[in-house]
């Protein structure tokens, strides 16, 4: 979302910075990440433009989708609490409009089970170095997980936390590639490092 803050009518252009930032620089206010720039709008406004760098959101199964917006670097974690599935990335901003869902804007949601219709929780990761947690210590997630790392060549990870099972299983299709079953929570996995 863009917010035009310093719109200039003539063809001079505004230089330097905003509240001593830099281009580009990220500012925070009332909860929400912004992007600073002196060359917005139609080239010559000072613009606010919103950062979120993950986002929740269903599918048009119903799937809960978390997914990189913004390239970089990402440490993820999900656990069940209750009825609730937290999704936490510390020290970024997170964004849903899933009903009944909380913490837009901060870097945990929490997202009702009952608000998935769907059977999976997919993380898409992109690009960057990118680690999940999947912490078990709230029980089963109640949906397949699958975690795609993305493309780049290095420096994706997942790993598993918590709780007590009886069985478990890991399958490797390939390096990168594969899936592991804990007790009845099945995670599958692609373009890990």
């Amino acid at each position: 979302m863009l917010h035009i803050i310093d719109s200039l009518d003539s063809a001079s252009s505004i230089s330097g910075t905003f509240a001593g930032l830099p281009e580009g620089a990220v500012l925070q206010a009332g909860g929400d990440f912004f992007r600073v720039s002196c060359a917005g709008g139609t080239g010559n406004d000072v613009t606010l433009t919103v950062e979120y760098t993950t986002s929740a959101s269903l599918d048009a199964s119903g799937n809960l989708v978390i997914a990189d917006v913004d390239g970089v670097d990402d440490a993820l974690t999900i656990v069940k609490n209750g009825n609730n599935l937290e999704i936490t990335d510390p020290g970024k901003t997170l964004t849903t409009s899933i009903p009944g869902a909380t913490g837009h804007g901060t870097s945990t949601l929490t997202i009702p089970l009952a608000s998935i219709g769907g059977t999976e929780v997919v993380f898409d990761a992109g690009d960057g170095d990118d680690r999940l947690t999947v912490d078990l210590s709230g029980g089963d997630l109640e949906r397949t997980l699958t975690y795609n790392g993305g493309s780049q060549t290095t420096g994706d990870a997942l790993s598993l936390v918590g709780g007590t099972f009886a069985s478990s299983d890991y399958t490797a299709s390939n390096a990168n590639d594969g899936s592991v079953t804990v007790g009845s929570s099945v995670i599958n996995y692609t373009g890990l490092e």
